[in-house]
């Protein structure tokens, strides 16, 4: 029988995986901010009823914490999803996948983690990988992807964002902090969508896609919730190296089902980086 923790592992592979795919579009076919409320909105709505049971005394300072990790998270997605609208599933996620260096990176220069030697040849891996996959060539010279520099961007943004999210989640509990950030996510990107004029978008796009809304909401907040109870279950790693897995799913769907083209020295990099990640989770 599988294992309880592996399954959960699993089903955040498959709903990161499916879900990042689901949002490329929504991005494109509603808008990157227009996702970004569906996500948080679903996300807020489906953690609420279990949150205040674990709801702690929220001092000025843990405020003050969520409301820079709110802050964090919302630029880091709205970077991440103008990344996967310019750009290539194929491409851009494993220029995400750039997120777990910069994690360890942080780990090493601000919380005095030490890394192995491994993990150091894992990250100049990765930095091979995605330099092999951000490039393409047209006529006579390369260039960039597009895309790529939003995706380095974002991977930086989001790795601040685990980690603070990761923070938060051992000065509370899981599921409350998830549903604060989620909520303050929400807040934040509906003032966007206010500013911009756009509110009408939301229902339009609601009306006109609601199984892309309902679905890619969906699969990456239960993905969230999934990850969370497998590390219950099994190490971190262990649920790391299986989830991060989604990075090959949703390239895949971005060249089976999109349709998209790699060079032989970019689908070299995909690989690359398949293998560099799971040498700097193991």
């Amino acid at each position: 029988m599988i294992d309880v923790g592996i399954l959960f592992a699993l089903i955040s592979l498959v709903g990161w995986g499916v879900g990042d795919f689901l949002i490329q579009k929504s991005t494109r076919s509603i808008g990157v901010w227009q996702t970004s409320v569906y996500l948080s909105l679903f996300g807020t709505l489906l953690l609420a009823p279990f949150a205040w049971m674990f709801a702690p005394p929220i001092s000025r300072s843990l405020a003050g914490l969520f409301v820079i990790g709110a802050l964090v998270m919302t630029i880091g997605v709205w970077i991440n999803f103008t990344s996967l609208k310019k750009g290539k599933l194929s491409v851009i996620q494993p220029v995400l996948g750039l997120e777990l260096v910069f994690v360890a990176l942080i780990g090493f220069f601000f919380l005095s983690e030490q890394l192995s030697t491994q993990q150091y040849v894992a990250v100049a891996v990765i930095t091979l990988a995605t330099i092999l996959v951000s490039y393409t060539h047209s006529g006579e010279r390369f260039s960039l992807e597009n895309g790529v520099l939003w995706g380095l961007c974002g991977a930086v943004f989001i790795a601040f964002m685990d980690v603070i999210k990761g923070g938060l989640s051992q000065l509370t509990h899981p599921l409350f902090a998830l549903f604060v950030l989620n909520a303050l996510w929400c807040f934040l990107s509906l003032l966007v969508v206010l500013f911009r004029g756009e509110f009408s978008s939301l229902r339009a796009g609601v009306w006109a896609h609601p199984r892309l809304v309902f679905w890619q909401s969906a699969l990456d907040n239960v993905a969230w919730i999934a990850f969370g109870f497998a590390v219950l279950y099994i190490p971190i790693t262990v649920a790391l190296a299986i989830s991060e897995n989604f990075i090959l799913l949703s390239v895949i769907l971005g060249i089976v089902l999109n349709k998209e083209r790699l060079r032989w020295w970019q689908v070299i990099g995909v690989a690359l980086s398949m293998v560099g990640l799971a040498a700097l989770l193991w």
